[in-house]
């Protein structure tokens, strides 16, 4: 009678563990589930933003030169040295310093003419360009060196471009505002769809802005009877982002 007790007990023991552990594990299984089921239901605003900071440029740089032409190569690169030592001069009259003139072009080519009669090419003579690259650091005084040099020889003036010289400060400003400009596009999306984000998962800072080219090729070969008027303008800073909002 006592086994048969015993047994009766023993079963009811076993029976309690299992049940236990069948509830636990259940629990626990529930538990995943909903985990599970609360990531999945995250979801991922991505939007672009966009910032603009307008600044006076205070530098700029012109790509000017001498070209020569003769029937003899020697002749043509005689002559061009003299007017370039002419054009360099005149810099240097503008307060031009050496450390900011660099030559980047010096080419001697034949010329060539064609014969629509025989079909053929003939050397005409010979041409020499030399062109150097100007720093120019007081941005006011730039139609001024575009007369001085063009007065002095100079016939080539490729281009102008306007910069800043030191155009990080606008760029972390412009930076910060393409970050709002990027938040409040994910709000407003948000806000259109009834859910509410959170920080950022993550931003990408996508580019920025190149300086303004001011392209003057024509200005030389007129006849400069009046002073070189240029307007350096406003230059634009940009910066944009892509971030990743979670809601």
């Amino acid at each position: 009678m006592n086994k048969i007790k015993f047994f009766k007990f023993l079963t009811v023991v076993v029976v309690s563990i299992l049940l236990i552990a069948s509830f636990v594990l259940g629990s626990q299984n529930n538990t995943s589930i909903a985990n599970a089921t609360s990531k999945e239901q995250n979801g991922v605003i991505t939007v672009s933003g966009e910032g603009v900071i307008k600044v006076k440029p205070d530098i700029a740089y012109i790509s000017l030169g001498v070209q020569t032409q003769n029937s003899n190569a020697k002749v043509a690169q005689s002559d061009n040295a003299t007017k370039m030592n002419n054009v360099m001069a005149a810099l240097k009259q503008q307060g031009i310093k050496d450390e900011d003139i660099q030559t980047i072009q010096y080419n001697i080519y034949p010329n060539h003419r064609y014969n629509p009669n025989t079909g053929q090419s003939t050397v005409d003579g010979y041409v020499v360009q030399n062109t150097v690259r100007v720093i120019i650091r007081d941005i006011n005084s730039v139609g001024t060196v575009i007369d001085a040099v063009a007065k002095n020889d100079s016939n080539i003036l490729n281009s102008i471009e306007f910069s800043i010289s030191d155009s990080s400060k606008y760029y972390a400003e412009a930076l910060t505002k393409a970050t709002k400009d990027a938040k409040a596009k994910a709000e407003v999306i948000a806000k259109s769809v009834d859910v509410k984000i959170s920080k950022p998962t993550k931003i990408i800072e996508a580019g920025q802005s190149e300086p303004v080219l001011y392209n003057t090729r024509a200005l030389m070969d007129a006849k400069l009877e009046t002073a070189t008027a240029i307007s350096a303008g406003m230059l634009e800073v940009k910066a944009s982002v892509i971030a990743e909002y979670s809601y």
